[in-house]
Parts: structure tokens; C-alpha cells; sequence
């Protein structure tokens, strides 16, 4: 059909050029105009670049730039007035050794008011980035139409241009002549494309693996089934991996594999999005972990919300522990007998100190005896003597001071000798009473690393490790020289989750914007600007427990089949079906 151009005016009372038929009427050319009066104004040159991703991320580029636009500001830097408030009370408390109790009370009361404050914080910019997010990738997406339509044959050739580049870039960046650089060719010729294509081309997120789903069925019968079958290297995971996955903790690739993907990944937490919130999920559910172990002997499972910080949990730990001592003690008794009394005179003697280191320990001494004066005494005064005798380790504890050293080993001693009496002379309860003992002596160390926060809400096995060595009342810490020390082994294959807390990923998100983006200007870097989106994709909640699923199968190629039927369709077990 023919057509030409005509000059219309609007009923806004512009003037207007509108393509139409010949011979259209003024009626024809109103509806034409009511077609296309929303159409988007695009600049060619940045459209142009933007069909270059598409074709080099296999229609992720829109989601990738809408991402590092909705989060390009500083407002989680920011905080609101009543975390301020707190937080200014918080840094007039003393430190935590010289609180009193209802200082303690209120620094876990402010510390709760700053977690609470920062999750209202949190979610305010969650629901204003989320909205900036879907208005961006609505209007980027819009644009690509608009593009399309105005320069069809231009557009598929920049799409093309950028799909036919990213098999070189992919399969350079494996090693050469390895067995993945065979998979990854395969992959990218077949299912793999195919699936990320319709993934990326998916109008929302609920439709992305249907679409994935369809596309890889196509991609891996054209690119992958015709050329044979070939098989997937199960991973090695380095040590202490598995038995974290067992304990339920959901590692990141780096954290499970090790090696030059561990570092490659810590660095990379700095500035791409998503990573350092798996790897701060990974440590939480290990400190989480860690309390379980000690509880689980008792048969005590802690009721905790999923946003508790460690020290939530311990205090609900330390009220458990509690109740546990509360339910046996009135079954229970003791009397200072002459197995016991001549015990307290051994401990006196076996340490070398000063005159008034002497007299410091005899008055400790004298102190404890009092809670055992007369004939038997009953379960709550065992109870308050240990009590006595745990602060007054606490005091001592951290001391470097040779004499209080030896003090402090003295009541260490005196508090195992009053539990061997409480066993002995109790044997109908010994074996409730020595799990309970000992689930306490594990706490003392879950504690002990609780007190290293330095303003965090979980610890490091490396703090961890501290505590476990600084519980340690061997002769000169011997038992944790040798690699023996109670809950050590929970602390050094917890190792590979790192050395510190992974920080919220802000800082990343504002790096990344201004090295892509330049600042937030308008043009775009074509190869860079969707590699945070998949960062944020593949470090999500479901991107790492899928990975988890695999790594710890051991089957890679038949796991990794089911964790693709179960994630993303059955049709999309053509993702399996590699260049041999």
C-alpha cells in the first residue's frame, strides 16, 4: 500500500507530520496520531549500544542497567532519627565488662532498637529501589520498541553483533584445552543460550524460568542433543565445606570451592551487588549453627525470629541453659566432704605466685566454702555458687598479669571440682548433669565470641577461635596448641566462610554505579553494565540454594538435572545436553 506524508494538527493545536495511506481521511489520520503520540523520544546512539547487550547478555541488558540505576543514590547511608537517638545512648554506655546489670539490659534494649531502626530504614529503600527499578526497565524496554520500530534491520544486526561476541568472550575466559572449555562451548550453542535468551526476554520475574524453561528445550535439541552427550566434573569442595552444608549453611561458590574463586569472590563482594549478602547469610546461619550444636544434646530447639542477631540468640540460649539447670535442681544436693575439701586444698597448692596473689586466692577460696557451710546443702545453693564462681572467672578473665593468671586457674579448677562432687554424689542425675556442664562449658565459648561484636550482629570464626582459646584452662593452653580444645574443630572449618563480617553490599552498589555508569550519566559501557544484575541474580536466596544442591550431590550431571527440572521446568533439562 502506498503512502505519504501529511501535516496534522492536534487537538493540543501543534503541528504535525503523520505517515499514513494515500487518500487517508482527517478522521484516519487522528487515529494514527492516537497510536503513536506516547511513543518514547530515544536517542539512537545510546538505543544502539543498549541492542549491543541485549545481544551480548542474551536480553539481560535492561534488567542489569534498571538495577544499577534503582540503586545509584546514598539513601542507605542514611538513618532516621530514633537510630540516632539510640545510638548516641548506646556510645555513652561503659564498656561492656564494667556495665552493671541494668546497663547490660539497656544496651541489649538499644541494640535492638538500632536493629529494628535500621530493617524500618532498609525497607523504606527496599520499596522506593524496587519501584525505581520496574519504572526504569519499563522505560529502557519501551525505548528498545521504539528503536526496533524505527530502525528494524539496524536493530537486529547490533543484536546479532552482540550475541555473536559473547561464545568468544565466554570460552576465552575458561581455561584453554579443558574439559570446561568444551562445556562451556556446547553451552553456549545450545540449551544454555536458548535459556538465558528467554529468561532475559521474560516481561517479569514469575515468568522467567517458563520462558527459560521453552528456550532451552529449543536451544538444546538444535545445539546441543546433535552433537552427543557430555558429561559435567562434579566439584571438589575444599575442606569443612560439606559438614558447614550439612549444618544447613548455604554456601557461596567461593566459600564452598576455595582457591583463586574465594579470593576472586571477596574482592568482588566489594563492588557487585548480592554477594556479600549470601556470604553475611552463610556466617549468620553458621553462628546459628554453632548454638544448635551446643542446645541439640538437651534436646532444646531455640525459637528465634529470622532476624535475630547473635546476641538475641544467646540470651534465649543462656535462659534455656537456665531452665535446664532449674528442672534437675531440685533432685540434687551436695556436702562439702573430705573428697572435696582436700580437692580445694590440691588446686591452692599446685600454683606458684606472690604473698598477695596468695591471699587473693585464699579469700576466693573461703568465699566459695560459704556457700557449703553445714551438713548438705541443696541444688539452688550448688547453682548460686556456680554463679559466683562464673562472674568471678569473667572477672579475672583477659588478665596478663602472671599472679592473677594463676588466680584465675585456681577458680577455674575449684569449679570443676564443685561439679565432679555434684556428679559423684548425685550418680541417679551424673549423666544429666555432666550434659548440661558440658553443653554450659560450650556456651561459655559461644558467649566469650558474642562479646567481640564490635558493633555487628554476628561473629567470625576467627573471634570465635579467640574465644574457644581464651576458654581454654589446659596448662598453658595446651589443648588448644594441640588442636584439641573444646569446639575448636566448630571454628577452624568454618574458616573458609572468611575472617570478617561481609558488609551490606552499599558501598559496592554506589562503586559500581560510578565506575559503569560514570556518576549516573546516560550513555552505558555495552560489555559491563549487566554483569551486576547477574551477580545480584546468582548470589540471591534461590541462585545459591540451587547451587548448594549440586555441589553437595556429588552426581553433578544427574543433580544438576533434577535442580534444573525442579527450578525451572522439565523442558530445560536440555541444559544438560553438552558438546562432547
Amino acid at each position: 500500500m502506498e503512502s505519504k506524508v501529511y501535516k496534522l494538527q492536534t487537538p493540543e493545536g501543534k503541528v504535525v507530520k503523520i505517515e499514513g495511506p494515500v487518500g487517508a481521511s482527517k478522521a484516519d489520520l487522528v487515529q494514527i496520531y492516537e497510536g503513536i503520540k506516547n511513543r518514547p523520544k530515544i536517542n539512537k546512539v545510546a538505543e544502539g549500544a543498549r541492542k549491543i547487550v541485549q545481544g551480548a547478555t542474551f536480553q539481560w541488558g535492561d534488567e542489569g542497567e534498571a538495577y544499577l540505576r534503582s540503586r545509584s543514590g546514598n539513601d542507605r547511608l542514611t538513618t532516621t532519627d530514633d537510630y540516632k537517638s539510640a545510638y548516641e545512648e548506646y556510645k555513652r554506655l561503659p564498656a561492656y565488662h564494667k556495665r552493671n546489670e541494668q546497663q547490660k539490659a539497656r544496651g541489649l534494649e538499644l541494640a535492638n532498637i538500632l536493629k529494628q531502626q535500621k530493617q524500618v530504614k532498609s525497607d523504606e529503600v527496599d520499596a522506593k529501589e524496587d519501584k525505581a527499578y520496574f519504572e526504569t526497565r519499563d522505560r529502557l524496554r519501551s525505548q528498545g520498541k521504539e528503536f526496533e520500530r524505527q530502525n528494524p534491520k539496524t536493530a537486529m544486526a547490533l543484536e546479532i553483533a552482540g550475541g555473536l561476541a559473547t561464545p568468544a568472550f565466554g570460552v576465552g575466559a575458561l581455561k584453554g584445552a579443558s574439559t570446561l572449555a568444551k562445556i562451556g562451548s556446547g553451552m553456549t550453542g545450545g540449551a544454555l543460550s536458548g535459556a538465558l535468551f528467554g529468561s532475559g526476554a521474560a516481561k517479569e520475574k514469575e515468568d522467567m524460568f517458563g520462558d527459560a524453561a521453552k528456550n532451552a528445550l529449543i536451544g538444546g535439541v538444535t545445539g546441543g542433543a546433535l552433537s552427543g552427550i557430555g558429561s559435567v566434573i562434579a566439584p571438589k569442595l575444599q575442606k569443612g565445606a560439606r559438614e558447614l552444608m550439612d549444618d544447613g549453611v548455604q554456601l557461596t561458590p567461593g566459600q564452598a570451592l576455595g582457591g583463586k574463586l574465594g579470593k576472586l569472590e571477596e574482592r568482588a563482594g566489594t563492588v557487585m551487588p548480592g554477594i556479600n549478602k549470601a556470604r553475611g547469610r552463610a556466617m549468620k546461619k553458621w553462628n546459628d549453627s554453632i548454638v544448635d550444636d551446643v542446645m541439640k544434646p538437651l534436646g532444646i530447639k531455640l525459637g528465634r525470629n529470622a532476624d535475630d542477631d547473635i546476641q538475641a540468640v544467646v540470651k534465649k540460649g543462656q535462659e534455656a541453659l537456665s531452665k535446664s539447670y532449674d528442672d534437675v535442681l531440685p533432685m540434687i544436693s551436695m556436702k562439702s566432704d573430705k573428697i572435696f575439701k582436700q580437692k580445694l586444698n590440691d588446686i591452692g597448692k599446685a600454683q606458684i605466685m606472690g604473698a598477695d596473689a596468695s591471699r587473693k586466692a585464699a579469700r576466693e577460696i573461703k568465699k566459695i566454702q560459704g556457700f557449703f557451710r553445714g551438713n548438705k546443702v541443696s541444688g539452688k545453693s550448688v547453682k548460686d555458687a556456680q554463679s559466683y564462681i562464673g562472674k568471678r572467672i569473667q572477672a579475672y578473665a583477659g588478665t596478663t598479669n602472671a599472679d592473677d593468671k594463676a588466680v584465675l586457674t585456681i577458680l577455674e579448677d575449684t569449679l570443676d571440682a564443685v561439679m565432679d562432687t555434684v556428679e559423684r554424689q548425685n550418680p541417679k542425675y551424673a549423666d544429666k548433669l555432666r550434659t548440661i556442664n558440658k553443653a554450659y562449658a560450650k556456651f561459655i565459648r559461644v558467649e566469650g565470641a558474642s562479646k567481640k561484636l564490635n558493633g555487628e550482629d554476628m561473629f567470625t570464626p576467627k573471634q570465635f577461635g579467640q574465644a574457644v582459646r581464651q576458654a581454654d584452662n589446659s596448662q598453658r593452653g595446651r589443648q588448644f596448641s594441640a588442636g584439641n580444645a573444646l569446639m575448636q574443630d566448630a571454628g577452624k572449618k568454618a574458616n573458609i566462610l572468611g575472617s570478617t563480617i561481609p558488609d551490606s553490599g552499599t558501598a559496592g552498589n554506589l562503586i559500581t554505579n560510578s565506575l559503569l555508569l560514570g556518576g549516573g550519566g546516560y550513555m552505558i559501557s555495552p560489555w559491563m553494565a549487566a554483569i551486576p544484575g547477574f551477580s545480584a541474580m546468582m548470589y540471591s536466596k534461590p541462585g545459591i540454594k540451587a547451587f548448594n544442591a549440586w555441589a553437595k550431590s556429588g552426581k553433578s550431571r544427574e543433580a544438576l538435572r533434577d535442580i534444573v527440572k525442579k527450578y525451572s521446568g522439565a523442558g530445560a533439562s536440555g541444559l544438560l545436553t553438552l558438546q562432547d
